[in-house]
């Protein structure tokens, strides 16, 4: 088979630990081709994944690529949290793509950069509240971690995207009851963060720290079975715990709000928040965002939405991307 003559093409790449989801934009404008998923599992480097996606996909001549790591990005490259793959390098990206442009950003940089860009329907809203245009913004969500970006508005009206470390922020405990589980997850860790429990282990965590304090059973082994048996609540220790993760998640943003005065709005992203979209609607996650006195009144007037668009960091790639080389990439 021929290669696809692509020079006038972007590779797009949400890097996850688990999965890395990647395709292509043509430059003029912003449009996801030759979508793919490929499993961490089954390749030894990063470099590996991009190559199979060139051969498989028929991809030659690219412009350039945008890529958002599930990890630090530190002096032009990365390694992921949570994955057996050695260090990437943009030179080694560009080498395996043949490319001389590589634009390196965070994968909730890439979520916090998809906002301006998704339609409407791709939002849903939890509670009511009023954006202020020009006043920062966060997006944040639980993972494989908890992770966090936010915007600013520079004065020439340019977004300015920032990353910031809220999943190792010391955790919300208001209880003696949530004091007792938090200490059963963290061990013999010497510090209880944010996403020891706001995150996919963190939840299953909780879960086996909810049975082993009220002697039930835990029969669950995945972050995913716990979600889906306490949304269709067969295992009432599951529903304990999904409620529990939603009120620590919805008091760590609602911190994370006032702290920054996000009235721009707060944007909820991640693996998990789209899956448990019914009980972040209707569950205990905004009343504990609200729960904020003296302060309660500028929280409730925060707007807080759900992304539930099915790959928010590639429209984020491309965005990052077409701000950093405008010259090569335009969105609309």
């Amino acid at each position: 088979m021929t290669p696809m003559d692509t020079s006038s093409f972007i590779l797009l790449g949400d890097v996850g630990g688990t999965n890395t989801r990647l395709a292509v934009t043509p430059c003029d404008h912003f449009e996801l081709r030759h979508t793919r998923v490929f499993e961490a599992r089954d390749f030894a480097t990063f470099e590996d994944v991009l190559a199979a996606y060139l051969r498989e996909e028929r991809i030659s001549g690219l412009k350039g690529a945008s890529l958002a790591p599930a990890g630090p990005i530190e002096n032009d490259q990365f390694k992921l949290t949570n994955n057996h793959w050695p260090v990437a390098t943009t030179a080694s990206i560009k080498r395996t793509l043949g490319v001389e442009h590589v634009h390196l950003i965070n994968d909730f940089e890439a979520v916090a950069h998809a906002i301006e860009h998704l339609p409407a329907g791709d939002f849903v809203e939890i509670g009511r509240g009023t954006v202020r245009p020009g006043r920062p913004i966060i997006a944040i969500g639980p993972g494989t971690g908890l992770g966090m970006a936010y915007i600013v508005t520079a004065p020439d009206g340019r977004r300015i995207v920032q990353t910031a470390e809220a999943g190792v922020a010391s955790l919300p405990i208001q209880t003696e009851r949530e004091l007792a589980i938090a200490r059963h997850v963290r061990g013999g860790q010497p510090r209880i963060i944010t996403e020891q429990l706001v995150s996919g282990s963190g939840l299953l965590g909780t879960y086996r720290a909810i049975a082993a304090l009220d002697g039930k059973p835990a029969p669950l082994n995945e972050p995913a079975q716990v979600a889906e048996a306490a949304l269709a609540r067969t295992d009432m220790v599951a529903v304990a715990a999904l409620d529990q993760f939603l009120i620590w998640f919805g008091r760590a943003a609602g911190d994370l709000a006032l702290a920054l005065r996000a009235e721009g709005g707060i944007y909820i992203g991640g693996g998990i928040s789209p899956k448990i979209l019914p009980r972040l609607l209707n569950g205990p996650f905004r009343a504990a965002f609200d729960d904020k006195p003296p302060l309660e009144r500028l929280a409730k007037a925060i707007a807080v939405y759900v992304i539930t668009a099915d790959k928010p960091a590639l429209a984020g790639c491309a965005g990052a991307f077409a701000q950093a080389y405008p010259a090569l990439l335009r969105m609309a």
